[in-house]
């Protein structure tokens, strides 16, 4: 048995952390360590004294971090007493380590944080201890008390920080917490509210609520703390900057009673990003950005300079933990890919859904009347049964969810519900509405078919001002099927770049079937396409008429390049197989104006309505363009 007892010498200088240590026999040695750089570490090497580096290696980070926390310790001991295995070779087979602090002003939550904080990851005793197999038992005294229990809860809080876990529940519940005056105000549009409560809630985390506050400390406190009452994680953006009104980290220290300190990871996330940039100074302000609250996990930025955070602390025996993301929107998704969703809990979700069924043409409330009988029909199956609705700017979704109760057995008995006769008569109902079924986003769905069709697609557009390639090209991956896009704004350039005749602009106007026929063929012959999509008409609020008023626009598609006319090597659909597949086009307006064997030329005339801002408008005729696209590459992928 090895005993060895590191105490706290208080010396300031040369080694402002100085230990000496006492063995039961006749050892007395000593160890320092100085944050100047200039003087050398003194330390002994001989097995002998293993006891005293573990003794005084967490010593010293105990004294350090109680210095920082401000915390007026008087006394320090860490006694040590180890084992060693009979057999060869003789290594540590326990430890016994016990902590004996002495201080009037100590408070017990910063001296167990910081003795936890030394054991479990500054000096990282505990991982030296698990990874040798030696048996470790530690204690902590305060002021002649024991605090064990307390330390060893803490010690459970440190460890889990590094992994987002839950204690004693199968699955976690969660709030968003999206923080700012621009986003409060409404000059900024909060788009990671959306993007974190649909990857949450696929994960299987139960999200609770979302809640939206400005740059006040006070309110930002009493918000967080209302949440943490009733939710294991609370995933917080934006505040992460380096102004006065970034305040993320100062709350997050002041829940937990972790006081900030520099981080030299996050420091180096932030100098990087500058780095990136060719600027070679920093300013002063931006050390803001590394003060995080201690025992923090650094998530890494490699977009931006703000690293992110997450810290976790029990209380009542409930690992609380704040996940806290940039305001960002690109950031905060980067970072939850790549720092966060690795880290959370591998748990099933504990529900079950069926669908989403993507449909067009029809609102909720006519698609909830259509299928209400069907809805009953799954309520008498399963009575916890939700019903959601997602409605876009022309196609909703659709989706039906149950969730387990608790147990394992419930979502046992959850999985095994059949609800094929149900869902049979509600695709029946739908029809040829449904544009398809999978959690694919519409652009997802449009760019997997056209790459297994091999077919390529282009676009002209006038009202819509560019918006329908906007849209294709914000997906990565979209040059393998998209050719391009033209913007054909003003006559002369339909005529010139889409090969629009005058005399149909003239008879016809550049609102109408007509040109929009022509422009659609112009853009698959210009940009070398399989399918051509055109979309023309008046968005307002000026230019309407009684004939064409504002919301009415004309769309047209010309598709060409592998019909079995053409060219019988690469066909793999006749006109015949097209028009029995077209149905889901044809439901929604579009005509045939030309099928020769050689192009297969649709229209549709559409009124979105003149009471409809111009943005509406825009937003209108460009969603109808893409789900087009969708149904009639679903209509060639057939069955």
């Amino acid at each position: 048995m090895i005993q060895i007892a590191a105490r706290w010498l208080r010396q300031e200088h040369p080694y402002e952390l100085e230990f000496e240590g006492l063995s039961e026999g006749s050892l007395c040695t000593h160890m320092g360590a100085s944050s100047d750089s200039n003087t050398p570490k003194r330390y002994h090497s001989p097995k002998e004294l293993v006891a005293l580096g573990i003794a005084g290696c967490t010593g010293v980070d105990v004294v350090s971090i109680l210095k920082k926390m401000r915390q007026p310790l008087e006394d320090l001991s860490v006694e040590a007493g180890l084992t060693q295995t009979t057999e060869h070779p003789r290594v540590f087979d326990t430890c016994q380590l016990t902590y004996r602090l002495k201080g009037q002003g100590l408070e017990t939550d910063r001296v167990l944080r910081a003795v936890a904080l030394s054991y479990a990851k500054y000096c990282g005793v505990s991982a030296m201890i698990k990874r040798s197999g030696c048996r470790f038992d530690p204690h902590v005294i305060l002021n002649e008390i024991d605090i064990t229990d307390q330390f060893l809860s803490t010690i459970h809080e440190i460890e889990s920080s590094e992994n987002l876990t839950v204690t004693a529940k199968a699955r976690a519940k969660a709030a968003l917490l999206i923080t700012g005056n621009e986003v409060l105000s409404g000059k900024t549009q909060d788009t990671n509210g959306r993007f974190l409560a649909r990857n949450l809630a696929e994960w299987g985390f139960i999200l609770s609520e979302s809640r939206l506050v400005g740059d006040d400390r006070r309110q930002l406190s009493k918000t967080l703390g209302d949440l943490f009452e009733s939710n294991d994680v609370v995933f917080m953006t934006g505040g992460l900057g380096p102004t006065k009104d970034d305040l993320t980290s100062e709350v997050a220290s002041e829940f937990f009673h972790a006081p900030l300190v520099f981080s030299d990871e996050a420091w180096t996330i932030c100098r990087t990003a500058f780095e990136k940039l060719g600027k070679k100074e920093i300013p002063d302000s931006n050390k803001k950005q590394a003060m995080l609250p201690e025992g923090a996990v650094v998530l890494k930025n490699r977009l931006g300079t703000a690293a992110g955070f997450m810290v976790s602390k029990l209380i009542n025996g409930d690992l609380k933990t704040l996940v806290a993301l940039p305001g960002v929107p690109w950031e905060c998704e980067s970072m939850f890919d790549e720092e966060v969703r690795p880290r959370l809990p591998k748990t099933h979700s504990g529900q079950r859904e069926w669908g989403p069924w993507t449909i067009w043409g029809v609102g909720e409330s006519a698609i909830q009347t259509l299928i209400k009988n069907v809805e009953q029909a799954v309520l008498q199956k399963i009575p916890q049964a939700e019903f959601s609705f997602q409605a876009h700017a022309g196609y909703v979704t659709y989706l039906i969810r149950a969730q387990a109760e608790n147990a394992d057995e419930s979502f046992a008995a959850l999985a095994d519900i059949d609800l094929k006769d149900e869902l049979d008569q509600l695709e029946r109902l739908l029809g040829d509405r449904v544009l398809f079924t999978g959690r694919q986003t519409l652009l997802q769905r449009l760019l997997e078919g056209a790459k297994e069709l091999e077919i390529s697609l282009g676009v002209a557009e006038s009202c819509t001002g560019g918006r329908i390639a906007a849209e294709l090209t914000s997906l990565s991956g979209i040059s393998e099927v998209f050719r391009g896009g033209v913007t054909a704004y003003s006559n002369e350039v339909k005529m010139r770049l889409l090969s629009v005749r005058e005399s149909t602009l003239n008879s016809c106007g550049a609102v109408s079937s007509e040109v929009a026929i022509e422009m659609a063929r112009g853009a698959a012959q210009t940009l070398d396409a399989n399918i051509g999509l055109s979309v023309t008409g008046v968005a307002g609020p000026s230019g309407g008429s009684e004939t064409k008023p504002v919301g009415m626009v004309c769309l047209a598609l010309s598709v060409r390049g592998f019909l079995n006319s053409i060219n019988p090597q690469k066909a793999r659909f006749t006109r015949e197989f097209l028009e029995q597949k077209l149905g889901p086009l044809k439901t929604q307006g579009w005509a045939e104006a030309q099928n020769d064997g050689e192009e297969l030329v649709l229209v549709v005339e559409k009124r979105f309505g003149s009471h409809l801002t111009r943005d509406v408008i825009q937003k209108r005729a460009t969603l109808f363009g893409l789900c087009t696209l969708v149904a009639l590459i679903e209509a060639l992928r057939g069955d």
